[in-house]
């Protein structure tokens, strides 16, 4: 109660006038990061009170509290620290639309659920927490094929589970006669820290829904060119693109389903990707730039109207670079050993990419197209700019490292952070789109201010690399010291 009443009264100066006070831009920055009201006892909002420090000073040092070394362990155990960290990993999982192992396509509750306790289905919002309190460059997001995990409060000393699993023999591995690293569940207590992990189980046999095992042989898996063995744990690199929950949640296909290079890609996967981390609308690409790709005899119907393949052309030539990825599972059946129904999980299953890729996008699908170099492109029109992106790439690393070399990729981040601070929603479109000219007409003067402060904090994102410091520049900004959140006061 009398935090909620130290809040009130703070703001209560700027309610109806222009500027808030030292004091309630404080208040605001503190329940902006920590989630929850600033209390009295707060130590620097004494110091605001006594007028040794201002509102803006004091919101950057309580940002600071939550810093990470480079292993990803808090600085500091101020409790602060812990709710910032807590509430930007909350704020970060808004990012990307699925999250929970029941939006897998194909899931089942009374095989499957296992799945997230092998398989943390945040890890894409620790990336992006890690990388705000650690100071890494905000580049490398989207690079690597580092692993993380998200210790938390409650967290047991053993970190180990009981996954059922097949051997090389064929034979099944049941829960207890050997423990798998654990990754945990999702929300199961508060982040204290977000390291690298080391977990690694590589499995030396594993089941392709449709294909069979691995590693029988002659069988239809091995036939089609699926790697032997795999480690359980691995990221198949471009950082978030290649985690195993980013893959296995927006894949958009069945289990066991081998892409095809025409109708079966994983393109719901690029279109999450370029969504999330692009803030693209699609279509992004204008008729004339897809033209080319026309085709009247293609088995894809989408070939055979422009207006589809304006998506497609930015879907599907992105999703080439996982077209060796397969969703899998740890064993298939279970007949009658003991072993409980529910004690597989599901898992990112690989072919080798032995062969040459076709070339371009094909119209017509391709034979063995799982074992071709996974060659892509990025292809998309720049709401930054309005210019074409046309980036040949290679494999899953190399498109994350093209999108993180776009403009779209830095605006992207500050409009979420921008719109997270002001609740101003600014809206990314291509302005030099002949389609988009009444729109542009129809743009106050206010948006137009509002959508170029956020373009300049992308371009100062480019330069700096550091979330940190783009969320110093929101709250240094006249649109935080402002009531009602406007840069002109109004």
């Amino acid at each position: 109660m009398k935090a909620t009443f130290i809040l009130a009264l703070a703001l209560s100066a700027g309610s109806y006038a222009h500027a808030l006070s030292d004091k309630a831009i404080y208040a605001r920055c503190y329940s902006q990061l920590t989630g929850t009201v600033v209390p009295f006892s707060d130590s620097l909002y004494k110091e605001v009170i006594a007028g040794n420090r201002t509102g803006v000073d004091a919101c950057k040092s309580l940002l600071q509290l939550a810093n990470m070394d480079a292993s990803g362990n808090l600085k500091n155990t101020d409790s602060r620290a812990t709710l910032i960290v807590n509430n930007f990993y909350q704020f970060h999982r808004t990012w990307f639309p699925t999250a929970n192992k029941e939006q897998i396509t194909g899931y089942r509750a009374e095989f499957e659920s296992n799945t997230d306790k092998f398989i943390d289905m945040s890890e894409p919002a620790l990336y992006l927490t890690r990388n705000l309190f650690t100071g890494d460059a905000y580049r490398n997001v989207l690079s690597g094929t580092t692993r993380l995990e998200g210790k938390r409060v409650n967290d047991p000393a053993a970190k180990t589970g009981s996954l059922s699993y097949l051997n090389a023999d064929g034979s099944i591995v049941s829960p207890g006669m050997q423990m798998v690293p654990y990754m945990f569940m999702t929300g199961k207590g508060a982040i204290k820290s977000i390291n690298e992990s080391s977990a690694s189980f590589v499995l030396q046999n594993y089941a392709i829904p449709g294909l069979g095992r691995t590693a029988s042989v002659n069988g239809a898996a091995m036939n089609a060119g699926a790697e032997g063995s795999v480690d359980f744990y691995a990221n198949q690199g471009g950082g978030i693109l290649g985690t195993r929950a980013f893959f296995l949640l927006n894949s958009g296909h069945p289990q066991g389903q081998v892409f095809d290079g025409a109708l079966k890609v994983p393109r719901k996967w690029s279109k999450t990707a370029m969504e999330s981390m692009l803030c693209l609308s699609l279509p992004s690409l204008r008729e004339a730039d897809v033209l080319q790709y026309l085709d009247a005899t293609s088995v894809a119907p989408f070939r055979q109207s422009s207006s589809c393949i304006r998506c497609h052309a930015s879907m599907d030539q992105a999703a080439y670079t996982s077209r060796n990825l397969v969703v899998s599972l740890t064993v298939d059946v279970i007949n009658g050993n003991g072993v409980p129904l529910n004690t597989k999980s599901i898992m990112i299953g690989k072919f080798k990419p032995s062969v040459a890729s076709v070339s371009g996008w094909s119209s017509q699908t391709v034979t063995d197209f799982q074992k071709q170099q996974p060659t892509g492109v990025l292809m998309f029109r720049s709401n930054a700019d309005g210019q074409l992106i046309k980036q040949s790439v290679s494999g899953v690393e190399g498109l994350g490292k093209a999108m993180a070399d776009t403009n779209d990729f830095y605006q992207c981040a500050a409009k979420r952070y921008f719109q997270y601070f002001t609740g101003i929603n600014v809206s990314l479109y291509d302005r030099s789109d002949p389609a988009n000219v009444s729109l542009n007409k129809s743009t106050t003067a206010r948006e137009a201010a509002d959508r170029k402060f956020v373009e300049d904090l992308g371009q100062e994102l480019r330069s700096t690399q550091s979330l940190q410091k783009l969320i110093e520049s929101i709250i240094s900004s006249s649109y935080y010291r402002s009531a009602n959140f406007s840069d002109t006061g109004k």
